[in-house]
Parts: structure tokens; sequence; C-alpha cells
């Protein structure tokens, strides 16, 4: 077992400085995740003032997401028995699933855990489209790791979308982000307690 893989699971704080791009515009992160046992606790803001705050299981999966921009709440999500409520911009949407799933928000922490590069088809939930079966891809070579991942069959025809993840051994969880709208993120600096 990998000493970061190690550290990922037995971690009590992560406390990470992101810079993300979009559309040439270029916003700072700071990320905290805490490890309270039995849930993850993961909260993001942003140079712009967005407000992200999300629960997971031990196994990163969601249960609770809430991201508020000030004086507006732009998304909820939250997994209760059997099905994912979800609120977008004061829209409501549901969708089934008998477990909680990976999200889009927090796809890249779990990512991390799979250091083997072993898991290749998971569902994933992409509140503002639905449930979609995800296939990866992963290549290792000079101590990192690309991980790509996209949509699943005919699924693609609704969210067409591909998702990179580059991990380095030398760092804890993503070491940097794109996707196929050139939205990126990468990050600057860790601290693990």
């Amino acid at each position: 077992m990998s000493i970061w893989i190690f550290i990922i699971v037995a971690f009590k704080a992560i406390s990470m400085t992101l810079i993300g791009v979009e559309n040439n515009d270029t916003t700072y992160f700071h990320v905290d995740i805490q490890n309270q046992d039995t849930v993850y606790f993961i909260h993001a803001t942003n140079t712009k003032g967005l407000d992200t705050r999300a629960y997971t299981d031990t196994l990163w999966r969601l249960l609770k997401l809430s991201k508020i921009q000030p004086g507006k709440v732009k998304m909820k999500e939250e997994w209760r028995e059997g099905f994912y409520f979800v609120e977008i911009n004061g829209k409501e949407k549901k969708y089934k699933s008998r477990e909680p799933l990976i999200d889009r928000h927090i796809v890249g922490y779990f990512l991390a855990t799979q250091r083997d590069c072993c898991i290749k088809k998971f569902r994933m939930l992409v509140p503002e489209k639905g449930i979609f079966p995800f296939k990866s891809k992963c290549f290792i070579k000079d101590g990192k790791r690309l991980r790509t991942l996209e949509i699943g069959g005919l699924y693609r025809a609704v969210y067409r979308k591909t998702f990179y993840f580059l991990f380095d051994e030398e760092k804890p969880l993503m070491y940097k982000y794109w996707d196929n709208d050139n939205r990126g993120l990468v990050l600057k600096d860790y601290r693990i307690e």
C-alpha cells in the first residue's frame, strides 16, 4: 500500500490551495477536508465568494452538498434513502439511486484513492444532468498518473464531457484537473495533519 493512500485514509485534516482557470479567468480556491471518522467534510471557498460545503461517506460518495454565492443559493444536493434531491438555481430535480454515488464535485478525491488504476467503470452524479455511467482510463509515467473519465455508451449524446485528472505520487489527492471545456485546477500548496 502506498504511503499516500495511508495518509489519505488516516488524515485528520488536509488543507489545499488550488488555482483555477476558466475562460482565461483565474480564481484561487482554498479547500479544507476533515476526516470525521464516518464522514468527510469538505469546505471550499474561492476568491469570487463561492462557498461550497460537502459531506461524503468514507468511500467519497456524496451525502450532502451546498454551493452558495453571496446572496444566492446556487446548488443543493442531498442523498435521501433511494434518491438524490437536487436544487439548482431554484429548480428542483430528483434522481433515483439505491446508494450514494460519486459526484462530479468530489470525483478527484475519490480517484486519488484509486492508486493502482483498477477502477474502470462507475456511476456518477452530474447534478445538472443526471446519473451517468463513466468509464475510466489510466496511464502511469514518471511517477505521475493520468486518469481520464468520459461518459459511456449512448449517454455521451446527452452529456459530452471528458475529465482529466493528473496525480503526482509525491503529492496527496489531485495535482491537476482539466476538462474538454478548458476549465482547470492546479494544486499550489497543501498541508496534512
